[in-house]
Order: C-alpha cells, then sequence, then structure tokens
C-alpha cells in the first residue's frame, strides 16, 4: 500500500481519480485514505470475510462502493464463480459494518459511483 501511494504521489495523480479496488485494509487504511480523497470498493466476499468488516468500519459510507467484477472473489469462501447480482452481498457487509440498513448503503453506494464516475443518470 504504501509503495502505491509512492507513485500516485510521483506521477502526480489525484486520490480523486482513484478508487482502491477490492480494498481490505489495513484498517487504518480505511480511515486515512478516505480524507485524502480515495474511494473504496468493497467485493462480494467481504460478506464472509470479518477482516472486510474491520477493515471499513471505520470508512465513512461516502467513500465506499461496491464491486463484484472479481470472479473468484466470491461471497462464500469456496463458492462458484462469481456473478455481478452478488454485489448484494457487498451491500450487506457493508450495511453490517456501518450498523445501517442496505437499503440505504444501496442508495448510498450508487450515489458515490454516480459521482467517482461522473456519471450523469438517474438512479
Amino acid at each position: 500500500n504504501r509503495e502505491i501511494l509512492a507513485v500516485l504521489k510521483e506521477f502526480d495523480i489525484s486520490p480523486h481519480n482513484v478508487m482502491w479496488h477490492c480494498f481490505s485494509g489495513p484498517e487504518e487504511y480505511g480511515r486515512t485514505l478516505p480524507h485524502q480523497g480515495f474511494i473504496l470498493s468493497v467485493p462480494s466476499s467481504a460478506f464472509s470475510f470479518e477482516r472486510w468488516n474491520r477493515a471499513t468500519r471505520l470508512t465513512p459510507l461516502d467513500s465506499l462502493v461496491t464491486e463484484t467484477d472479481s470472479y473468484y472473489q466470491h461471497p462464500y469462501k469456496r463458492g462458484p464463480i462469481n456473478v455481478p447480482s452478488n454485489v448484494r452481498y457487498s451491500i450487506a457487509a457493508i450495511a453490517n459494518s456501518h450498523k445501517v440498513s442496505q437499503k440505504l448503503v444501496s442508495e448510498k453506494t450508487i450515489e458515490n459511483a454516480k459521482i467517482f464516475f461522473k456519471l450523469d443518470i438517474a438512479s
């Protein structure tokens, strides 16, 4: 993680243009990266691993999005190939770690993705 931060700084890449894909920690990065402007994506496999709950617990909802593009990051540790519909497990993991509703997480992460990708679409 430190090497990545060093490269981004060396090439003067704005944190607002960087998504920390498949974020899994360390825990303090869940708090410090968003304060620098990074957005963090939570995979569906976060549903089955406590380390993801710990890693994202302190991350503001404004700095989180969901993802399922990693075919091996299935919500169950030794499950089948991952599919986009498993995004619901990412949402459930975030809701659990933040003690909020899945509806709120869904709405917020959609809004965060629209902002990050500069999408002008209705929800």
